[in-house]
C-alpha cells in the first residue's frame, strides 16, 4: 500500500510538471507571436531609409559569423570592430560637414590657404575635426562591441558578452572625457580669441 501511494504521488508530480511545462510553452509561444507581430507591423510601417539602415545593420551583425577568428585578442574579433570604427568615422565626418554647411563655417583648407588677415581661427576648426574623428571611432567601436556581444550570446558565452558590453561602456566614457577635454580647449581658444 505504501508503494502504491508513493507511485501515485510520483505520478501526480509528473502530471503537475507536464501541465506546468505545457502552460510555460503556451505562454512562450504567445509571447513570441506577440513580439513577431509587433516587429512585422513596425517593419511594414518603416520608411524606405529605415529599412535600408535595418538591412545594413542586419548584414553587419551577421558578418561576424562568417569572419575568421582573431588571434590578436581572444574575446573580440578586432577586424570586425575595425569595420565598425571605419563606418563610425565616415558617418561622423559626414555629419560634421553637414553641420558646418548649416552655420556657413569656412573650411579649414580655406582658412589656412587664404586667410591672411587672421579673421578666422583654424584652431577651433581643427578641434572640431579632431572631435569628429574621435567621436566616429569611439561610437563606431562601441556599436561594434555591442553587435559582437549580442553575437556571443548565440554561442552561449556570457563571459565574452560581458567583456564586450564593458568595452561598449568604456568607449562611451572615453567619448565623454574627450568631449570634456575638447570643450575645455575650445573655451580656452574662445577666451583668447575675444581678447
Amino acid at each position: 500500500m505504501l508503494a502504491c501511494l508513493f507511485f501515485e504521488t510520483k505520478l501526480n508530480r509528473m502530471n503537475f510538471l507536464c501541465l506546468m511545462t505545457k502552460i510555460t510553452i503556451s505562454k512562450v509561444k504567445n509571447l513570441i507571436s506577440m513580439t513577431s507581430n509587433f516587429a512585422i507591423s513596425k517593419f511594414k510601417n518603416a520608411t524606405s531609409n529605415q529599412k535600408i539602415y535595418l538591412g545594413i545593420a542586419l548584414f553587419l551583425f551577421l558578418l561576424q559569423f562568417f569572419m575568421g577568428g582573431d588571434t590578436f585578442y581572444r574575446y573580440t574579433d578586432s577586424n570586425y570592430i575595425i569595420i565598425f570604427s571605419i563606418i563610425g568615422l565616415l558617418i561622423a565626418l559626414k555629419r560634421r560637414t553637414k553641420s558646418r554647411k548649416v552655420i556657413n563655417e569656412k573650411a579649414i583648407f580655406n582658412i589656412i590657404y587664404s586667410d591672411y588677415n587672421f579673421s578666422s581661427y583654424a584652431s577651433l576648426s581643427l578641434l572640431s575635426l579632431f572631435y569628429a574623428i574621435l567621436q566616429g571611432l569611439l561610437l563606431g567601436t562601441g556599436v561594434g562591441f555591442t553587435f559582437y556581444a549580442v553575437g556571443c550570446l548565440f554561442y552561449g558565452s556570457i563571459n565574452v558578452f560581458l567583456i564586450n558590453i564593458l568595452g561598449f561602456f568604456l568607449c562611451l566614457v572615453l567619448l565623454l572625457l574627450t568631449r570634456l577635454v575638447i570643450e575645455g580647449l575650445s573655451l580656452f581658444f574662445r577666451l583668447t580669441e575675444d581678447k
